[in-house]
């Protein structure tokens, strides 16, 4: 993992939009009532490093930059899809959670991929099957309520094996504005499929967590050079705010 880069100066991604000769801005407006606010994997497997196996839980038990990283970065990440969730919910904006795991405990239900990853989790944290289920259970910070969409996922993608195209479609939702974690994985991969099926994507900058700043800048930058707009959550807010009708205001703190 790159953590310093003489080469690259961290957060400077956008300069390097220019450099692209097809680069094109996607300029789509943010209208309220056709766009959802998608927050991938915010779960205790994904978060809590006191949960008894995941990605925080492996990564708090190995150290290293990563965890620092990760660990230091997530606070941030969560007090802005916090706002975000808030300002949705306000305004009776469709909030959908993904929750990513397998339903067994052996993993079969999962993909290659998935399982050869969750057998490192459980090697690293000394449990041969989870006795638990961190998987389900999105962080307290964040927590689902009536009127929320909760999918759960066996693959990375919010859009694999599962039916969120159509329950979005039948809401009549066409603008997916993504958050969570793993920038680089679920968040992107997510995002990715949503583009192909012809959503329009918007990542949130700082409503995001990685374990690493490079991974996460190559994330914005790719979505920001192919397929979508990066902003922030302050951003998105004020936009949704402009286009709802007078008197009803998003309001958010930073």
């Amino acid at each position: 993992m790159v953590y310093e880069n003489k080469s690259y100066g961290i957060g400077t991604w956008r300069k390097h939009l220019q450099d692209i000769p097809w680069f094109t801005e996607r300029a789509f407006p943010l209208e309220p009532s056709r766009t959802a606010l998608m927050v991938i994997d915010m779960t205790r497997f994904q978060c809590d490093k006191d949960a008894p196996f995941g990605v925080a839980r492996t990564m708090y038990l190995k150290g290293g930059k990563g965890a620092d990283y990760y660990f230091a970065t997530q606070g941030p990440a969560i007090a802005a899809i916090r706002r975000l969730i808030d300002a949705f919910r306000q305004h009776r904006m469709q909030v959908v959670y993904t929750t990513s795991g397998s339903y067994f405990g052996d993993g079969r239900d999962r993909s290659v991929n998935a399982r050869v990853q969750d057998k490192g989790h459980l090697a690293i944290t000394g449990i041969q099957e989870p006795t638990d289920t961190p998987q389900f259970q999105v962080i307290p910070e964040l927590q689902p309520q009536k009127g929320d969409l909760v999918i759960h996922k066996v693959a990375q993608s919010a859009f694999v094996g599962s039916n969120t195209d159509l329950v979005l479609r039948n809401m009549g939702i066409d603008t997916l504005v993504f958050t969570g974690a793993a920038t680089h994985a679920c968040v992107e991969s997510s995002a990715r499929v949503a583009v192909d099926l012809s959503y329009k994507v918007v990542l949130v900058d700082d409503a995001c967590a990685s374990q690493s700043p490079l991974f996460h800048d190559l994330t914005m930058l790719h979505c920001a050079m192919m397929w979508g707009r990066v902003l922030s959550a302050d951003q998105v807010i004020e936009e949704l705010s402009a286009r709802l009708p007078a008197g009803r205001v998003v309001a958010h703190t930073s």
